[in-house]
């Protein structure tokens, strides 16, 4: 039982926990498309480091915060992800559409914590939300360069200038 925490705060983290994970498999599936149906191993490695942020970063920054009020994370099945994707924008429709609607889940929680008075998980909450906006903001760029070039064969070299976030945690 979680201490100094409300249950409805606490099933919102446990939630959030469960989706980053979710999240990290979703975008392992994008990654793997990209390097194999759609010859864009730049693009693959710069996916699979964003994938990899939500399984570290976010999920694991997440649970630590009810774990440090006795409270166990409960993970849950994750889906299993076969999904391919035709093409190039595709892909980064998918991984912008992972990106905000974490996004949204995060301020949900964070919603959800302040109206029950957790406001010590709220404040730790506006921090992952802000390093997760780094993720929201570098993929929607991305995006917009697949919109834009995805056809032209340097794509995938080009796609690297634009960068991987930097995350804090």
């Amino acid at each position: 039982m979680a201490i100094n925490i409300t249950d409805k705060t606490v099933q919102a983290i446990q939630t959030l926990v469960h989706d980053a994970f979710n999240s990290n498999s979703v975008l392992d599936r994008v990654k793997t498309n990209l390097m194999t149906n759609l010859a864009c191993p730049n693009a693959s490695n710069m996916v699979h480091k964003v994938a990899h942020m939500y399984s570290l970063n976010m999920a694991d920054g997440i649970g630590d915060l009810i774990e440090g009020y006795n409270e166990p994370i409960e993970y849950g099945g994750i889906d299993r992800h076969v999904e391919t994707y035709a093409s190039i924008t595709d892909a980064f429709d998918k991984l912008v559409d992972v990106a905000i609607t974490f996004q949204n889940e995060l301020n949900m929680a964070s919603k959800i914590a302040m109206e029950n008075g957790d406001v010590h998980i709220f404040q730790e909450l506006l921090e992952i939300i802000e390093e997760h906006n780094k993720i929201v903001v570098t993929v929607i760029a991305w995006k917009d360069i697949a919109d834009k070039f995805s056809t032209h064969p340097s794509f995938d070299t080009a796609i690297t200038s634009y960068g991987v976030p930097k995350l804090e945690g």
